[in-house]
């Protein structure tokens, strides 16, 4: 099992993670049955105006650090550990205020 509580990230790395897991709660707030579409997300359609080359270089951290996985066709999946460090990092879906 990976301590994931103690790892850590780049600023931007952070905020890309901020930004799913704030869509991963209001998708699980419309109350899907179907958890592996809650962990699922295309990059483009979650970071529509990024710059595709810093995203990627922040999701390719996050992967890196075995919280997301990577697909070629421009997705990605949340690892099911990776909510350990999501609920410990943010409170309800915002960065607490000493991450940044």
């Amino acid at each position: 099992m990976i301590d994931l509580p103690k790892i850590s990230l780049s600023a931007n790395a952070a905020k890309a993670f901020h930004v799913i897991y704030k869509k991963y709660l209001s998708d699980r707030s419309e109350h899907y049955s179907n958890t592996s579409y809650l962990k699922a997300f295309s990059i483009n359609s979650l970071f529509p105006n990024s710059n595709s080359s810093d995203i990627m270089s922040s999701l390719i951290e996050l992967s890196k650090k075995k919280l997301i996985r990577l697909f070629t066709d421009k997705r990605f999946m949340i690892h099911d550990e990776a909510f350990i460090y999501l609920e410990n990092r943010f409170d309800n879906g915002f960065i607490k205020k000493d991450d940044f």
